[in-house]
């Protein structure tokens, strides 16, 4: 395996950023678990930062710890199969082009779905618990009130319209219950 050089080292630090993960571990999209483990082993044993230990800090010591550092969160993503699948749609979204997937842009689509779900304002959310709890009662009306209220705040969220629906056909049905 051919060794990179200074200038080359360099130079794919200052473009790392702009390489999806598959072009980092110099893999196709497609390939086997296997294929992944010996690219990272690969890339990894190439730009691992014991291998510039002994020099000065400076400028290439940055830049292979960077490089390092980079491979291996490709294969962190790419390995893990609910990650590459979830990486896979984000790069078929953006065209190819480059994204990172890091615990922080996890943690960022985590709380972006969880608004989607549960509402994106504290009173809308508030609101949306309560009725929940009313429909485990099996309080229908009070659900239904609960969920008109969140539907004050976020009079677009779907999610509160079909509870509120839902608990509307339940009053409906309820009221001709034989009892």
């Amino acid at each position: 395996m051919p060794e990179l050089n200074e200038p080359e080292i360099l130079v794919l630090a200052q473009i790392i950023d702009q390489l999806n993960y598959y072009e980092i571990l110099k893999v196709e999209p497609g390939a086997s678990a296997l294929q992944l483990r010996e690219a990272f082993h690969r890339e990894s044993k190439q730009f691992h930062p014991d291998t510039v230990y002994h020099l000065p800090d400076g400028p290439l010591k940055d830049a292979v710890f960077l490089i390092s550092k980079r491979v291996t969160e490709a294969y962190v993503i790419l390995r893990n199969l609910q990650k590459r699948r979830q990486y896979d749609r984000g790069l078929a979204e953006s065209d190819g082009k480059k994204i990172r997937y890091t615990e922080e842009s996890e943690k960022e689509q985590k709380k972006k779905s969880e608004e989607e779900q549960f509402g994106k304002t504290e009173q809308g959310r508030k609101a949306f618990r309560d009725g929940l709890r009313w429909m485990k009662s099996k309080n229908y009306q009070m659900a239904e009130q609960a969920f008109r209220s969140a539907l004050m705040y976020e009079p677009d969220n779907k999610l509160f319209k079909e509870k509120a629906d839902e608990c509307n056909q339940a009053i409906g049905m309820d009221r001709f219950k034989i009892r």
